[in-house]
Order: structure tokens, then sequence, then C-alpha cells
């Protein structure tokens, strides 16, 4: 019988395998940009279910089906990890954080926040929709790991497989990112006006 160590090493390698055979179908066939981009930056730090999940999706396969269906394995070989796994699938749309129901309400919540990554009151906060973390845009002091690339980018790389939409609320619009690229839309709060 193993034990928890064993488990956790064997289900990093069926990763491993699981990320390889992602790339492999990759250049032989078409992949959506959208599923090259979590892949590139899956987070492989902690190899466990949800990363099989995530590479799971990408290849197509169920979540509840992944291992059967990859490599002919069930979750029952991993006895002692098998609570790790995740009911929900990654393929669920994840839901954006609820804004506050008016414009200045936001205003409010952001005006003097510290970044979270610099620990500075940011002149020109965003907010991640995804998960609430404010972070600095454009600032020249606070740079993501990239010095070409900004916090935006940064944080959406490392907590939102590259995607995300951060609401700037000193400027009134929403930033999408789906790294490298950005782009700006509309503020969702309109006046009496429209």
């Amino acid at each position: 019988s193993r034990g928890v160590k064993e488990d956790v090493e064997l289900l990093r390698d069926v990763v491993r395998f699981a990320v390889f055979a992602a790339w492999l179908q990759a250049a032989i066939w078409p992949m959506p940009r959208t599923d090259r981009n979590r892949l590139a930056y899956l987070d492989t730090s902690n190899l466990r279910f949800p990363a099989l999940l995530e590479v799971s999706s990408i290849l197509k396969l169920t979540a509840s089906s992944s291992l059967e269906e990859l490599l002919g394995v069930s979750c029952e070989m991993f006895p002692s990890i098998a609570d790790l796994q995740p009911q929900e699938s990654t393929d669920a749309l994840q839901r954006l954080k609820p804004l506050p129901p008016s414009y200045l309400e936001l205003l409010r919540s952001v005006h003097g926040q510290l970044c979270e990554v610099c620990g500075r009151v940011s002149p020109e906060p965003a907010l991640c929709m995804l998960c609430g973390s404010l972070v600095c845009l454009g600032n020249k002091d606070c740079r993501g790991s990239s010095p070409r690339e900004g916090q935006c980018v940064d944080h959406a790389r490392k907590c939102h497989a590259g995607q995300t939409l951060y609401m700037l609320p000193y400027m009134s619009q929403v930033l999408a990112v789906s790294a490298p690229s950005c782009g700006l839309w509309e503020c969702p709060y309109v006046d009496g006006n429209g």
C-alpha cells in the first residue's frame, strides 16, 4: 500500500504526462489561442488535481473521467489524496466579483487602498474582477516579472492563466487581459443619459 507521499508523486507524474500530451496535441492539431495560453501559464508548482483538471479541460476531457480517458486509471488509484479532487469542473464559467451598485461606492472602496504587490497606494488602481485583487496600472515603479509588462498582465498570468478583467475606477473603463494582449471596454456604470 502506498502512502500520501507516493500518491502525490504518482499524481505529479500523471499531470506532467497530461501536460506533455496537451503540448503534443497542440503541435499536431490546431488548438485555440485561449487553450494555448492556459497551457502556457498553467501553474505547475502545485501539480495536483486542479492542474490535472485544467489540462483535462484543454484536452476536452470531462473532469469526472479525465484520468480514465487519458491514462486508463481512476481516482481510486490515489486513495490517500482522493479527497483533494475538486467536485466542480474547470470548464464551468467563473463568476465575476460583484461590483457595488453605484460608481461612487466603487470609487470609495478603492480610494486609498494598497497595491497587493508593491504595498503602496496606487495612483491608478486596477481591481481584478475575478479574484478582487487590487494592483497598479501603468506604474513604472510596480512592474511585473517582465520589465515590458505591468502588474495587470503579470497578475493575470500568475492567477488566472493569463486572462482576466479589471475594473479601472479612476479611468471609468474595463481592462480585458488575454496575456500579452490587452483591450479597453466601456464602464459598466452609466448615468441617467446612458
